[in-house]
């Protein structure tokens, strides 16, 4: 049962730091594109 709720813990702050990786992603590619046009 530990080791379920370890994974599972394990699962959810990877899903979080996925989540942070996309909108830092997202956050540059947008200034990357928006740069030229400044």
């Amino acid at each position: 049962m530990a080791t379920l709720v370890a994974v599972g813990i394990r699962h959810l702050v990877h899903f979080r730091l996925a989540d942070w990786g996309m909108d830092q992603g997202m956050d540059w590619w947008t200034s990357i594109r928006t740069a030229p046009l400044a």
